[in-house]
């Protein structure tokens, strides 16, 4: 009687998993402590490089599930200066100020990367700027444009 009972509820739990619909899987990219679900580009730019800089790829701004916003490196985005002094701004103008430019972070790597930017932020930047701070000069910008 055990063996039946047994079977009956193996035969059950089998055909009830069969029945179950699959559930695609949210996008989920990590970036430091930050899992970023869903990334939504609303923004976007392609790096113009000066002074002699090899930057050059494509940025983002947008939004996740959780509505907080981003600055996206995409994969295309490469410079081969990438240290702790080249630094990612966001700014109302396209050449760096102090006044006008919010530093983000700074860039270590030729690759896709994500910075925590502000509502503010999102909302007033109208470029994007690659700027070295132990030469004070800019490697590169990009005018930001809606989708």
């Amino acid at each position: 009687m055990k063996n039946i009972f047994l079977f009956l509820v193996s035969i059950s739990i089998i055909s009830f998993s069969a029945c179950i619909k699959d559930v695609a899987a949210p996008t989920l990219t990590t970036t430091g402590n930050t899992n970023i679900v869903n990334f939504k580009a609303l923004k976007t730019g392609t790096i113009i490089p000066q002074n002699g800089s090899n930057s050059s790829g494509t940025i983002e701004l947008g939004v996740d599930s959780f509505s907080n916003h981003y600055l996206k490196l995409k994969s295309d985005f490469k410079s081969t200066f990438t240290n702790a002094t080249l630094i990612v701004s966001l700014s109302s103008t396209a050449d760096f100020n102090e006044n006008t430019s919010a530093s983000i972070g700074s860039v270590t790597a030729s690759s896709e990367k994500y910075y925590n930017i502000t509502l503010y932020q999102f909302n007033n930047a109208t470029y994007f700027i690659l700027y070295n701070t132990a030469s004070n000069t800019q490697f590169g910008n990009a005018q930001i444009k809606p989708l």
